[in-house]
């Protein structure tokens, strides 16, 4: 059976890779371009004061020696089309991007393409809140239909509950239908900070459980779960995120 193109849901799922805070952006793949990504690296650069300069290509960063936009234009000429970039000469690094314009899943029947701009910053970084709290900002100028942060106590918050709890990775780490701007959708899941574009905001209408949601002039919302950096250790953060799963259960989608 063909499923029609409007119902097509891709599951994406973008983990946090490191046990930092994080932020990732969805965007149609034309928006997703060399001078895009130096764009949304320099306002990364500006939130914590230091340049973000080395790039990884293989298993050690080296420093750059081009322009990032020649970077990363060098970086989508190899199979995977990915470009990963830090801000130290250190396999430990405070923070990492990657972008990449082609990420499927392998196999998949589906044909839609978008792009995906990620920021991984640690824990220990002293500005990490500067770069989350921008979520709106790297939504805008990417044009993105989805973008979420997670907290820098997210990940490791995540596994202590689910682990004392006895729950099942799925009851938090719960994929949600956001419908893009091109008529599919993808399955990923809310973070602290969530941005939908119009289409999706449409779609979700008024939310009652998030304690801020700000509508943004384009139509599309700004959904912060908590004021302060979330944590599922505290017992109200994580009521909230009960709430808003269960707000929004038409939604839940079990492609992850």
């Amino acid at each position: 059976m063909t499923i029609p193109f409007e119902e097509r849901v891709f599951p994406a799922m973008h983990p946090s890779i490191g046990r930092g805070g994080a932020i990732v952006v969805f965007c149609p793949v034309s928006n997703m371009t060399p001078e895009l990504v130096e764009r949304l690296v320099e306002e990364a650069e500006n939130a914590i004061g230091e340049p973000i300069r080395h790039t990884i290509r293989k298993l050690f960063p080296t420093k750059l020696d081009r322009s990032i936009a020649d970077e990363v234009s060098f970086a989508w000429k190899s199979p995977n089309r990915v470009l990963m970039l830090s801000n130290k000469l250190s396999r430990r690094t405070v923070v990492k991007i990657s972008a990449s314009r082609f990420p499927r899943s392998s196999g998949s029947k589906y044909p839609a393409e978008y792009g995906v701009f990620s920021i991984e910053i640690s824990n220990a970084a002293p500005r990490s809140l500067d770069i989350l709290s921008r979520l709106h900002t790297f939504a805008d100028l990417s044009g993105a239909f989805l973008a979420r942060a997670d907290s820098p106590a997210w990940s490791e918050s995540t596994a202590t509950v689910m682990a004392d709890r006895q729950l099942a990775p799925q009851s938090l780490s719960c994929g949600f239908r956001f419908l893009s701007e091109e008529g599919w959708s993808i399955s990923e899941r809310f973070g602290w900070g969530t941005y939908v574009g119009p289409r999706c905001a449409l779609a979700f209408g008024p939310l009652r459980t998030p304690e801020i949601v700000e509508r943004t002039p384009n139509g599309g919302a700004m959904i912060w779960l908590t004021k302060e950096p979330f944590d599922f250790h505290n017992e109200g953060h994580f009521r909230r995120y009960a709430d808003l799963k269960t707000e929004l259960a038409t939604y839940l989608h079990p492609g992850n």
